[in-house]
């Protein structure tokens, strides 16, 4: 298609300061997503890549385009409306950054410590001025409106209440009457807001300055600063046909070229510049060709049928790199390329160094590693024992993947390390115990798990560690760097809403397996034949949601729910109302089992829960489970007498026993 038929494809590159603040004509910008887009789907994948990416760049870093529609001026107002075609998620991402921003440094503001300081309570009003000005646009009629406006759903009544709730607006100007200061903690936009006002926190309090409040006050307004650095393109079109046409214009012009072909390319370059006569040439290009494209692009970089993201293969590049450049800077010590450790930016320029210095050797080292990956990824078709192979899956199972580029520095070099397969199994059992912590207590934090594994690396060289000594140091090194407040969180936070669902399905999977009757073995990691990835969920007993309205009324009726949890308060003098205890509850560790009827099981009230059926068998709380995960939802002592009821107490209860046996389970 030819562009130039959109009159205004005009691509503006701008930081994220001034894609929020007034334009050179000093004409307000408001952001408005059309009713038909989709809603904000972005998890906490992609909250961590852009707080990562962000936080580990330089000023200036790019985080992708959006393409809107330019509408003018609404109503002669002074501002202008851009109807948002693509990029809404990014946009409202940054959006939820800066609100995050604002919420933490409000907090600061109110210390004690920091009002007795005037230049420091200064310079945080100052900051907030700015990041509100972001944020909100001042109209015509002395009301405010949120420079992004989601699409009429959900998302936009909790976009505008975390607005409101979070910079204090009391002129709102919206289409439709809000409930003032309420958003579901449930939906995503209230999650991504929660999870980067805790990033920033954690952010702030670094190993320096855990009691200098100066200190964590300037590293969130160098963060501020930085946030408002990235730079964004934003094209504008004069119609939605236009925007339209564009929109397909750019997501059909092919993938652009990744990190992959980029190394590709160059190594059967070099390789086939290598060949001596034509018909050698030949026979070795085709060969290292298929065996690459049959190793990486077949094997390592699909799943489940589908090509994995660039992302995620330019990691496994990087993650071989740093395993092996101490070898390369052994066999080359006068080239210093392989001194630095292997990053984004640089990553290409090192594999060019290592391509130009030996491309065989090359070739057949990032085979090594992709074959070394699919051992660690828990691939069924490698030969490995039974107990190594479950110990990766398990690794994966919980996210451990950053510690790759360690575990493939010492595979391939065991020999020379004097490992043996028992201290590979004992050093995967400390990076499991290690990552369900720091899953849950974040620390250390995401962006420093790398520099962990790669700085363990140089200490393994640098003081010669072989055998069990490398798993005592490692364990120990694990043990220091994360948080120490595991339990505590475990039984006071809400495990649903704040440790991620992968980490809450493992943990569970894992309570499950240690109850299971010897002869009885379920795969909790077995796909599923309907939407839901995964053949078993996660269970609230208390469930998330337990209003009911009558068919065609609005009229909401009490249910058998909401009773347990009004006697209970009752009972135990507690002032909260059901709504507050439901919210309070329902999301702990206590609450949460595994089912695979999770949809059909629903809502309904416990003993319907507890005694579910299918075909004549119990698959509720009375399924194979009963003897283990579920023993203390369904039975009420050792006699095996049935409970009839589930309230905040017993919740608590479970809590405490899970939380026991999780720490026996993931014992150092």
């Amino acid at each position: 298609m030819n562009i130039s038929v959109i009159k205004r494809a005009d691509g503006i590159s701008l930081n994220s300061d001034s894609l929020f603040t007034p334009n050179t004509e000093k004409i307000q910008t408001v952001f408005k997503v059309p009713a038909y887009q989709r809603p904000y789907v972005w998890k906490q994948p992609e909250w961590d890549k852009l707080f990562d990416d962000i936080e580990g760049n330089d000023a200036g870093y790019f985080v992708g385009a959006i393409l809107c529609v330019d509408k003018g001026n609404r109503d002669e107002k002074d501002y202008a409306v851009c109807e948002v075609i693509d990029g809404q998620q990014r946009l409202t991402t940054l959006s939820l950054l800066l609100t995050a921003i604002y919420s933490v440094l409000n907090d600061y503001s109110e210390i004690t410590s920091v009002k007795d300081n005037t230049r420091l309570a200064e310079k945080i009003s100052d900051k907030k001025k700015s990041l509100k000005n972001q944020l909100i646009v001042e109209a015509v009629n002395d009301k405010f409106i949120t420079r992004v406006i989601p699409q009429y759903d959900d998302n936009r009544d909790d976009y505008f209440n975390i607005i409101i709730g979070t910079l204090g607006i009391d002129k709102a100007d919206f289409s439709k009457p809000l409930q003032t200061n309420y958003f579901d903690a449930r939906r995503q936009l209230a999650r991504a807001y929660s999870y980067f006002k805790k990033r920033i926190e954690n952010y702030a309090v670094d190993e320096d300055g855990k009691n200098d409040i100066d200190r964590q006050v300037k590293r969130i307004f160098e963060f501020s600063l930085k946030v408002n650095s990235t730079t964004v393109v934003m094209i504008t079109a004069e119609s939605e046909s236009n925007a339209n046409m564009l929109f397909e214009a750019l997501n059909n012009r092919g993938v652009p070229l990744t990190i992959t072909h980029l190394i590709r390319n160059k190594l059967l370059g070099e390789i086939k510049s290598a060949s001596q006569s034509e018909s050698k040439l030949q026979f070795e290009f085709d060969y290292y060709k298929d065996k690459w494209n049959q190793i990486l692009e077949k094997n390592l970089f699909k799943s489940n049928g589908k090509e994995i993201s660039s992302g995620e293969q330019e990691r496994f590049f990087r993650q071989s790199y740093n395993a092996c450049r101490f070898n390369w800077l052994n066999d080359y010590p006068d080239n210093k390329q392989f001194v630095s450790v292997g990053k984004k930016a640089n990553l290409y320029d090192a594999y060019s160094e290592m391509i130009n210095l030996a491309p065989e050797k090359t070739f057949n080292q990032i085979i090594e590693s992709a074959e070394l990956y699919l051992k660690l990824q828990g691939d069924n078709t490698t030969v490995i024992s039974k107990n190594l192979n479950s110990l990766y899956k398990d690794l994966n199972h919980i996210n451990g993947t950053t510690s790759y580029t360690l575990l493939l520095y010492l595979v391939k070099n065991c020999g020379s390390l004097n490992l043996q397969e028992a201290d590979l199994e004992n050093i995967c059992k400390s990076l499991i115990n290690f990552f369900v912590r720091r899953n849950i207590t974040n620390k250390p934090t995401y962006n420093k798990l790398d520099q962990l594994f790669n700085d363990f690396i140089k200490k393994i060289k640098d003081e010669n560690l072989t055998g069990e000594k490398i798993c005592s140091e490692l364990t120990q090194k694990l043990q220091d760097e994360v948080g120490k407040n595991f339990e505590d969180i475990l039984l006071n936070e809400n495990s649903y809403d704040n440790f991620g669902n992968e980490n809450v399905y493992f943990i569970l999977s894992k309570l499950a397996e240690t109850g299971l009757h010897s002869k009885l073995q379920i795969d909790f990691w077995a796909e599923s034949d309907k939407r839901s990835p995964l053949a078993w969920n996660i269970e609230h007993i208390l469930p998330q949601t337990i209003e009911k309205k009558q068919k065609g009324q609005s009229q909401q009726i009490h249910t058998e729910w909401e009773k347990v949890l009004a006697d209970w308060a009752t009972k135990n003098s507690d002032s909260q109302n059901v709504k507050e205890i439901q919210e309070s509850y329902m999301n702990k560790l206590g609450n949460l089992t595994l089912t695979q009827y999770n949809s059909e099981m629903g809502n309904k009230p416990f003993l319907d829960k507890r005694d579910f059926k299918k075909g004549g068998h119990y698959v509720g709380y009375r399924n194979e489970l009963s003897e283990g995960l579920n023993k203390d939802i369904i039975y009420k002592d050792d006699k095996r007498t049935l409970k009839d009821n589930w309230t905040p107490d017993e919740i608590d209860a479970r809590t405490e026993i899970l939380v026991k046996e999780i720490l026996e389970i993931f014992a150092w």
